[in-house]
């Protein structure tokens, strides 16, 4: 694994940590098109992150009764912004409002998977609208105080901290897991997996 280091572009803060196999991803400006991705450009990006506690359990979130996909679970994330100077900052924005938790690190990105498949790019075409291409890209971080969470209820209602064994069987302290998409349970089987390459166990 890369020894984390700083990297930034000219004149643009960065509050964290990057190892200098993601500096691409400090592009300054929201990024539309990454090659390594997908050979279209892209038009709007999901940035998410990956949160684990010092016991390897993954961080998962519910969506409230009033978003889209309600009482869905994933990880922290969303769209990143017009005024996000990178997709990486995106990422941390999007964490610190809605877990209240502070990324120090960024060590990597689950931009494709062990197999090669690549099932964060979809195409969304709503009824009477122009088709667009969208991109989540999930990036395993390390926080500041994990297990500190704060939710912003207007987005989510709940939290757990899940391990691979309970994402496999659906169920975590209690809790059904139901994911608004396939896609999203294989992201967080990703995730997992860049874990464990990131602890040295595979």
């Amino acid at each position: 694994m890369d020894q984390p280091q700083q990297q930034q572009p000219p004149n643009i803060p960065t509050p964290f940590t990057v190892p200098s196999s993601l500096a691409h991803y400090l592009r300054p400006g929201a990024p539309h098109s990454f090659p390594h991705l997908h050979s279209e450009p892209i038009d709007h990006f999901i940035a998410s992150t990956f949160v684990f506690d010092p016991s390897g359990r993954l961080l998962l979130v519910q969506r409230s009764e009033t978003d889209a996909f309600p009482l869905c679970w994933e990880i922290p994330g969303g769209c990143v912004d017009l005024e996000d100077p990178t997709v990486l900052h995106a990422a941390a924005r999007e964490l610190r409002e809605e877990a209240g938790l502070t990324a120090t690190a960024f060590v990597s990105c689950a931009d494709s998977f062990a197999d090669g498949r690549s099932p964060h790019v979809f195409i969304d075409e709503p009824p009477g609208e122009v088709a667009r291409l969208w991109c989540r890209l999930a990036f395993l971080v390390e926080v500041e105080a994990a297990g500190e969470v704060v939710l912003d209820e207007r987005e989510h209602r709940d939290f757990v901290w899940a391990t691979a064994e309970e994402l496999e069987e659906g169920r975590a302290s209690g809790r059904d897991l139901v994911f608004a998409t396939p896609a999203m349970r294989e992201i967080l089987i990703e995730g997992f997996r860049m874990k464990r390459v990131a602890d040295g166990e595979a």
